[in-house]
């Protein structure tokens, strides 16, 4: 390619995040050379999405089972996982239908999810579909009802696997394929056939899926396009017949959100062919694709710009017929950035690379998905060559989340990476500290208990966590609260609520935890004294506050009057939580902020962890623990 002769550094107003369709694989026919040779196709591995776990064994090359592990453990990143179940693998005797067969579709899933447990994958879509077979003889066609496919649902939600999808395999345009497809149990659908039959429409499948991508029934709905070959006598190969069906399918739904770039279009390409090989995923030492089945789905993902429209001119025939491999640059990912209000963030690291334009040539932008709080004007690009900046200058006296997304172009292709800024309002502390705090290593542990602490002769376990957060600026008002309140609650590990206290709420200028927060075990009277802020303001007035059952049932509701906490943007809130409970357990917080309501904004999980809910000061609002607050 080409390159610009000069570097390029802007923030763009109108650079859109990057979504768009999914790139799936079939283990169809694996093979043990895919498992022996990872690095033939570990480019396509670690980008995939996901795939279909399908044991049909090769002829000539079969992966063993561990083989077969290793080549489904080589997709990191896949989100999906889907398997089929045909109608013929559940009874063959045409007499069972509806009831009468859920005992033989019983036994199946317990099959298959016998060999998920097996095989250690994560199963997230179960595939159904209608398949010929005999019985003594004779050959029918079995077929799903509405009432089985209603017991393949009632059996996972009632089996642990409430969150497995049911996907409907689609082979024509029929009023039998639109009903499933537009049934509310079905989550998605599949349409399986050649790329020579989507290509020609031969049965009608562009027909139906024009249909499925438009009809109120199922346009919230994903379909995925199961391709397994080119059929005999076509003169295009797998490679260039999959490619040209994405190239068409732009014309048939267009470039925009809801088209191309939705992330509703799955491509997943499989082979039914044992002479059809799954690797190498490039030849031509990287240069070029080639018609195997991990370099389609290479392909796909690596040329997503251009089957999305989203370079100068919509994907041509020739474009997806060529073998070019010309790789996007790359750009690394981005930690996730949390500051106070009015508090820039300086110069974090921009590393960009490609491996065929110059890298002075490559031109980064940065887009800001909330300009309220961070205005497009405020991301500032700056460095050179590979080692590129970010600063970003947060609007004044505003508190929110914004979605930070960061692109770099060699003029035609481009990657994107995202990360979140979080300005003020919301809980600082990390995993550690908003968890319960081992303040001297693990004294002991036993199957029922963790024994954390300093040391000392308490009866008790200690337990203290330490919040630290900061409410937005809710202007000049010094008192702008009629109320407000501030709760927590907590489970133990084995669902029993125990006893807890809260020794404090304070405030100090720095969101820091500091070591002297924590507490260690006491044989004073009152042993779960949390000590106070490096401030010393802890406001210990309420008895309620320093010892005793908050809630009788391990919940409490503190009210904090017209603390100087409330005076958001300025200085930090420090609550300090203690329990005698002798087990690890959930805490679980609440507080309110922000007359805009923005919701709830994290969650962390885990023998200890925290559940925020802030929600609008603004014409009070009831939330978790039943806290309140009411604006003046």
């Amino acid at each position: 390619m080409k390159p610009f002769l000069n570097c390029v550094l802007v923030a763009t107003l109108g650079l859109a995040p990057l979504s768009g369709y999914e790139v799936w694989i079939g283990t169809h026919l694996a093979t043990s050379e895919m498992a022996n040779t990872p690095e033939d196709w570990d480019l396509m591995a670690g980008q995939i999405e996901g795939f279909n776990v399908n044991r049909a064994p090769h002829d000539t090359d079969p992966a063993s089972n561990d083989d077969y592990r290793s080549i489904l453990a080589s997709f990191p990143n896949a989100r999906n996982t889907m398997t089929e179940f045909a109608r013929s693998q559940a009874s063959r005797n045409p007499v069972n239908v509806d009831e009468l067969a859920f005992p033989s579709i019983r036994e199946r899933l317990e099959d298959i999810f016998s060999f998920e447990n097996s095989f250690n994958y994560d199963l997230s879509i179960l595939m159904f579909y209608d398949e010929r077979g005999s019985y003594q003889g004779t050959e029918y066609l079995y077929e799903w009802t509405e009432t089985e496919v209603q017991y393949l649902r009632d059996w996972l939600d009632d089996n642990g696997h409430s969150d497995v999808e049911l996907m409907w395999n689609v082979r024509n345009n029929g009023a039998r394929a639109q009903q499933f497809a537009a049934n509310p149990v079905v989550d998605l659908v599949e349409i399986e056939a050649s790329s020579t039959a989507l290509l020609n429409n031969t049965n009608n499948q562009i027909t139906f899926f024009n249909w499925f991508w438009t009809n109120p029934a199922t346009a919230n709905k994903r379909i995925a396009l199961q391709i397994p070959r080119a059929l005999p006598g076509d003169p295009l190969n797998q490679y260039e017949g999959t490619r040209r069906v994405a190239q068409m399918l732009g014309g048939e739904i267009g470039y925009g959100e809801d088209g191309m770039r939705s992330d509703r279009l799955i491509f997943l390409p499989v082979t039914y062919n044992d002479n059809y090989s799954y690797i190498p995923e490039t030849v031509s030492n990287g240069a070029a694709y080639t018609n195997t089945l991990t370099s389609i789905a290479l392909s796909l993902i690596e040329q997503r710009p251009l089957f999305e429209g989203r370079l100068a001119a919509v994907p041509t025939v020739a474009d997806a017929d060529s073998p070019v491999r010309t790789a996007p640059p790359t750009v690394e990912a981005i930690a996730d950035q949390v500051t106070t209000v009015g508090t820039t963030i300086p110069s974090l690291a921009v590393t960009v690379a490609d491996t065929d334009t110059a890298v002075m040539a490559l031109t980064v932008t940065a887009i800001s998905s909330n300009e309220t709080v961070i205005p497009n004007s405020g991301l500032v690009l700056g460095g050179s060559g590979a080692n590129r900046t970010l600063s970003i200058v947060p609007a004044a006296n505003q508190s929110g989340n914004a979605e930070i997304t960061v692109r770099v172009s060699d003029g035609m292709w481009f990657s994107e990476t995202s990360f979140s800024v979080t300005i003020g309002g919301v809980l600082l502390s990390d995993g550690a500290d908003a968890n319960v705090k081992d303040d001297g290593g693990v004294l002991s542990r036993t199957e029922n208990t963790n024994q954390l602490g300093a040391g000392g002769n308490s009866p008790f376990v200690d337990r203290c966590c330490i919040y630290v957060f900061q409410l937005p600026d809710l202007g000049p008002d010094t008192s702008p609260f009629e109320s407000a309140s501030f709760s927590f609650n907590y489970e133990s590990k084995d669902g029993i609520l125990k006893n807890n206290d809260l020794y404090g709420l304070g405030r100090r200028p720095s969101p820091i935890v500091l070591g002297s927060d924590y507490y260690g075990q006491t044989t004073t009277s009152d042993g779960y004294r949390c000590h106070p802020p490096a401030d010393g303001d802890i406001d210990q007035r309420d008895a309620a506050w320093r010892s005793g059952d908050f809630g009788r049932g391990g919940s409490g509701s503190v009210r904090l009057s017209q603390h100087a906490i409330c005076l958001g943007g300025r200085d930090w809130g420090v609550c300090l939580f203690a329990s005698q409970h002798e087990r690890a357990q959930r805490w679980h917080q609440s507080g309110y902020f922000d007359d805009v309501g923005r919701g709830l904004l994290g969650r962390r999980s885990g023998y200890a962890s925290a559940h925020r809910l802030y929600r609008g000061f603004g014409g009070g609002y009831r939330g978790l623990d039943g806290c309140e607050s009411k604006r003046k």
